[in-house]
């Protein structure tokens, strides 16, 4: 049915204030995403934008005076100003917070008192300084799709707005506009504003792609705050509760001579001191290495380990709480880029830490070899401890004496250290359970706790259970913490460590073989199958996005240009390739012409002139066939009801075609009914008049049985003779 053009009008107006609460919606979201608001500024906006929503879709008469706004806006500014300046200049780190909720209090008051095209500006901007804000704080491809939903909001927004406030201006529009319902109209302004969204998107990413980059770019960290992963540098064995598993990815790592990457343990620290509840890494002195050429960051007694499966790769590692480089297996050399770190330090325990300066992500790449322990050779000397190294590795506070007598018990008919070693290992792997549960309540000796009465826990528990005994018996030990197996993510080609796969596993330094690693923990669930391609999908998608958004920089710019080139060569290879197959096809086809009367040095012409009259023939085919169609069309969708004004407009033309075909010319000067009186045959004049009384009632009085009728009326006056 054929709407006025009022009802449209309306409608529009309907498009931009739904358009316009969605956009603030959207800004809104993507600011509350970043966690970066309190509890209150996000629950007096989302009530804003409530009452926001019952207004626009008529659910609610009440306006909000503009005077109480102004009044509560002076107070707010007044309250603002004396909280963050009572105690003198404010730092960046307060006035971040205080910005935020400014900007969210205005949002609040403007959608209370928003009704004029003022207070509509003022909206849209407040929206897109959401959008700048959350930028600054998020650096997830969510923010990509939430950016690309809030220009297509902005457009349809913008192009409503102004089509309405022409029609409020009295400005002349175009006819159709008349004629469109809520769901035509709605669907051309969503697809213009696809369609400039597209042109916008484009447009942006050659730039972002070809602007000049320096080494070295980053986002202002002043404002950034902190957004480090969370890895503790110590293990506390007194919490409670419930472990909460984080899938958030840690590490991307890639193989660079091929060799598989699962099953790995990617050792960040060494903890030593135990006092009970909590381990600990030492304060001792560390060594500063140099990193120019290489280094080789695991010393002492690991360098005995055998030589086994090589493997090199590569580590892209987000910032963690804690400052250490995470390695799998014996580690040969380590190189850092210079403008990823400050300085680099190996500890007593074996851990590379590094000094990464800000928050950004950390790349490095290292080569070593995976050995089996159970290769490892004893040296043919029995070593000496020293007292310094007896007392990190085998202090122990106060302990329950059960825990000695059960190291014991496990170890009694075993004499050798190692022997001792594998026999707590696998007691603890096959007497007792994993689980996520925490005890719900203090207990004053979780080690005891945990061996005697819950009898499960995670592998912390296991760590500490087997590194106490271990000491117990006078064999040095200490925890290893970092990160266990991954996932392979094919899309990518990267090994996956997620927060989840955090581990801790112990170190024990077996007499004549140095230290090696045991693992009491038992086989943690894996990772929940039914989600596991989605999760590789959005991983993929994520890491594309850090890699060539977030840290794309001169190298990267490069790599891109040598991409385009080498894809430039091939394709011009593959074009010449090409044209030598046409060519050995045209030898061929040549062939086919023998004993007929055209010459073989001639195909290609005849061919081409074969080419062009089918095409010849096909324009003219449609050139003939096209006037059919469009008015085939359009009285298929005047009978069907969902006509509009161009399509009464089209078949009025059509009619007064046919009639001057007939020798009957419409002057401009001419009224319908002028026209009609100079029809000099009764039969067209008839119909002439129907047709006129069909076009007036459904072209200006949305007479939906007048439209379905005026395509018959056409089709007989063109039967007429």
């Amino acid at each position: 049915m054929i709407e006025p053009a009022d009802a449209a009008f309306e409608r529009v107006s309907k498009v931009f204030h739904t358009s316009l609460l969605l956009l603030v919606t959207v800004g809104f979201a993507t600011l509350a995403l970043t966690e970066r608001l309190d509890v209150f500024s996000t629950s007096v906006l989302a009530t804003a934008l409530l009452f926001r929503g019952f207004v626009t879709f008529g659910l609610l008469r009440t306006r909000f005076p503009r005077w109480a706004a102004s009044f509560l806006a002076v107070v707010y500014l007044g309250y603002c100003g004396y909280d963050e300046f009572a105690e003198g200049l404010p730092s960046i780190q307060r006035l971040i917070p205080a910005t935020l909720q400014m900007l969210f209090f205005f949002t609040a008051l403007k959608l209370l008192i928003a009704d004029r095209s003022r207070d509509y500006f003022y909206l849209g901007l407040l929206a897109f300084l959401h959008m700048l804000m959350a930028s600054l704080f998020m650096g997830s491809v969510l923010y990509l799709g939430l950016l690309l939903l809030f220009i297509i909001l902005a457009i349809l927004t913008y192009t409503s707005f102004e089509i309405s406030r022409g029609c409020q201006a009295g400005a002349p529009i175009a006819e159709d506009i008349g004629a469109l319902n809520s769901r035509q109209l709605g669907r051309r302004l969503a697809v213009l504003a696809g369609v400039l969204t597209v042109a916008i998107l484009t447009l942006s990413a050659g730039l972002f792609v070809i602007f000049p980059r320096t080494l070295g770019i980053s986002s202002l960290q002043a404002l950034q705050g902190d957004f480090r992963i969370g890895f503790a540098d110590e293990i506390n064995l007194g919490a409670t509760g419930t472990l909460a598993l984080d899938d958030s990815p840690v590490m991307h790592i890639e193989s660079i001579n091929g060799a598989g990457l699962d099953g790995l343990r990617w050792r960040g620290i060494g903890l030593s001191h135990f006092d009970g509840v909590r381990w600990s890494a030492p304060l001792g002195e560390s060594v500063a290495l140099s990193p120019e050429t290489g280094v080789t960051p695991l010393i002492g007694e690991r360098r005995r380990a055998p030589k086994g499966r090589e493997i090199d790769y590569t580590v892209t590692m987000q910032p963690l709480q804690v400052k250490a480089l995470f390695l799998a297996g014996q580690t040969e050399s380590i190189e850092l880029p210079t403008r990823s770190f400050r300085g680099i330090r190996v500890n007593e325990t074996d851990s590379l830490l590094v000094d990464s300066g800000g928050l950004q992500p950390l790349w490095y790449s290292a080569k070593g070899w995976v050995s089996d322990r159970d290769s490892f050779k004893p040296a043919p000397v029995v070593e000496l401890f020293s007292r310094k190294f007896q007392n990190t590795y085998l202090q122990l506070p106060p302990v329950d004496p059960r825990i000695p007598l059960l190291a014991r018990q496990i170890t009694g008919p075993h004499r050798l250290p190692l022997d001792k070693a594998k026999a707590m290992e696998q007691y603890l792997l096959r007497q007792y359970s994993y689980s996520l549960e925490l005890p719900q309540q203090q207990v004053e000796d979780p080690m005891a706790h945990f061996l005697f009465e819950r009898r499960e826990g995670h592998c912390e528990y296991f760590a500490s259970a087997m590194a106490v005994m271990l000491r117990s018996q006078g064999i040095p030990a200490r925890i290893a913490a970092g990160f266990y197996g991954g996932i392979y993510n094919p899309l990518t080609g990267r090994q996956v460590i997620r927060g989840s796969d955090a581990h801790s596993w112990v170190e024990a330094y077996i007499n004549r073989y140095g230290w090696l690693t045991f693992d009491p923990t038992p086989l943690v669930p894996g990772f929940a199958s039914g989600w596991m391609s989605y999760w590789l999908i959005l991983d993929a998608i994520e890491s594309s996005w850090t890699s060539w958004v977030l840290d794309y920089d001169v190298n990267h710019q490069l790599a891109l240009a040598q991409v385009v080139q080498t894809r430039t060569r091939d394709a011009a290879w593959n074009l010449i390739s090409f044209s030598a197959s046409i060519a050995e096809f045209l030898q061929k086809l040549e062939g086919l012409f023998v004993g007929l009367p055209v010459e073989p040095g001639n195909v290609p012409w005849v061919l081409l002139m074969i080419l062009i009259g089918s095409s010849i023939l096909l324009w003219l085919s449609w050139v003939w066939l096209r006037p059919s169609l469009i008015l085939w069309r359009k009285a298929r969708r005047l009978q069907s009801g969902k006509g509009e004004t161009s399509d009464c407009s089209y078949l009025y033309a059509k009619a007064l075609a046919v009639l001057q075909q007939q020798g009957f010319r419409h002057e401009n000067w001419q009224t319908a009914e002028e026209f009609a009186r100079s029809i000099d045959s009764a039969l067209l004049r008839g119909r002439w008049e129907e047709i006129t009384l069909s076009y007036n009632a459904a072209r200006f009085g949305a007479d939906a049985d007048a439209a379905r009728r005026l395509p018959g009326l056409v089709a007989a006056l063109q039967r007429l003779p």
